[in-house]
């Protein structure tokens, strides 16, 4: 169910107790959408609830954008508003009957600050929280042993070629783009580069993206997404 598309009065009717929301920014990402931290967990909510139930809550498409903020077309939020704003969801969803509330995150950005409003959500409403990110759910190098992954990486950049396959044409012309890396001991603002490679890498192909692989491994991702969130809902029903 779409809460944009029900009425009130559907609402009311059906009572539903679960919640999903897809957050995320905007952010540069080479030659990627700009949304791309957006793309990738609206389309998991899409799938988590057919699976699960609920409401898919209007996605929150702003986040907090650090070392690429000064990059084209980058717009972050600070982390005050940006745990304000999930902070009065929760408040909203606490007043209208729902107990949970699972929140997918595409954006390493947000992390810390999801962890520490989800613990304040918890004790302060006393809704049941979760907040799933996709990069913790597999192991990329598995699935892309050319290495290449990170921040638009074939991992990332492949999640998003399953929602928009069209995109394949134009990042396999871009073929091979110059990419920083995530240094020991150093930090940087801005980054120079907006495509961040997690194993050193200084530049990746993208002419090595398909849409085969990129189906294998959004099935592969969500896989482990479901199978994770549904032991955490069977084990919130023995809190219960």
């Amino acid at each position: 169910m779409d809460l944009q598309l029900m009425s009130s009065y559907e609402l009311k009717e059906k009572k539903p107790i679960r919640a999903f929301l897809a957050v995320g920014t905007v952010e540069a990402h080479g030659p990627a959408p700009l949304g791309t931290d957006n793309i990738i967990p609206q389309m998991f909510v899409r799938e988590l609830v057919k699976e699960f139930g609920g409401v898919v809550l209007p996605p929150f498409n702003y986040g907090i954008n650090k070392s690429l903020q000064a990059h084209a077309g980058s717009l972050g939020i600070t982390q005050e508003t940006f745990q304000g704003v999930i902070y009065d969801i929760a408040g909203g969803l606490k007043q209208h009957g729902f107990g949970e509330f699972i929140i997918v995150n595409g954006h390493g950005g947000n992390s810390g600050a999801l962890k520490s409003v989800a613990y304040r959500i918890h004790s302060d409403y006393g809704l049941k929280v979760a907040v799933l990110e996709w990069w913790g759910m597999v192991n990329s190098d598995e699935h892309f042993p050319e290495g290449m992954v990170g921040h638009a990486g074939l991992d990332e950049i492949s999640l998003v070629l399953h929602a928009y396959p069209e995109l394949l044409d134009k990042l396999s012309r871009v073929g091979r783009a110059k990419a920083s890396s995530f240094k020991p001991g150093l930090v940087v603002y801005p980054n120079t580069i907006s495509i961040l490679m997690y194993h050193g890498e200084k530049e990746i192909d993208y002419s090595l993206l398909s849409k085969e692989r990129a189906e294998r491994f959004f099935e592969a991702v969500l896989q482990s997404m479901k199978d994770l969130l549904g032991e955490v809902l069977e084990g919130w029903e023995l809190v219960d």
